[in-house]
């Protein structure tokens, strides 16, 4: 599987990266699982929902998972970064599930 990061309003650094590899290439043994070995792709787009709020639900994660013509859509928004991942994980895990049956 195929992962394209996109970092909006703030810096992607090689950590979180790294986490963000890691966590989401858990989702392509599902996928192949579907799909077989094709191309798959899946776009990550992190951001700050606003600049100015320091506490609260103030990081986004949206990810699009591509295999075949299916397109799963899934956005997600965390007190921090690395749980607003783990949270789109999850949605994108339940949408995968619910498209297999």
């Amino acid at each position: 599987m195929k992962i394209t990061l996109e970092a909006a309003g703030i810096e992607l650094t090689p950590a979180l990266k790294t986490y963000i590899e890691n966590k989401l290439g858990l989702l392509s043994k599902m996928v192949e699982k579907l799909e077989g070995k094709g191309n798959s792709e899946i776009v990550v787009e992190v951001s700050r929902t606003t600049k100015h709020h320091h506490k609260g639900l103030v990081f986004r994660a949206t990810g699009n998972l591509k295999f075949g013509k299916t397109l799963i859509r899934a956005d997600a928004n965390g007190e921090n970064m690395r749980s607003a991942i783990d949270i789109l994980k999850d949605e994108l895990k339940r949408e995968i599930v619910g498209f297999k049956e």
